[in-house]
């Protein structure tokens, strides 16, 4: 299967994870299914990623990074660039939740399942 926007293009998500087995397992599995995907290990790096690729439809990021950019900082500098961007936000770590998520961004508790991940973004992708 591809999943592709609009414009035939297939959807790019970017994911932002420190461990870096994590991150390939859920990269693997983002491209099986036919997205393309940007990797970042650290905040400022994905921060950057984002604001350079305008394409990106989706992210996942991991709350608990390394350095001084958290994903946490990371959410939110996306959040302030494009609100109705579909994020899933992760962490081994009870979230408190901002009060300013609302539907767009969705929580999941890691250790995550890759494959959940790719539905939940499958769904929430082939509805906008």
């Amino acid at each position: 299967m591809s999943l592709a926007d609009g414009t035939g293009r297939t959807t790019t998500v970017l994911v932002v994870e420190d461990e870096a087995i994590t991150r390939m397992a859920l990269v693997a599995e983002l491209e099986r299914h036919g997205f393309a995907v940007l990797e970042a290990a650290d905040g400022r790096t994905a921060i950057d990623l984002f604001r350079s690729n305008p394409q990106i439809a989706a992210a996942v990021v991991d709350i608990g990074l390394p350095g001084e950019t958290n994903g946490y900082d990371v959410v939110k500098a996306i959040r302030s660039d494009r609100p109705d961007l579909t994020m899933i936000i992760a962490s081994g770590q009870k979230l408190r939740m901002p009060d300013d998520f609302d539907e767009h961004v969705l929580v999941e508790e890691k250790p995550y399942d890759a494959a959940k991940i790719t539905l939940i973004l499958e769904g929430r992708l082939s509805r906008s």
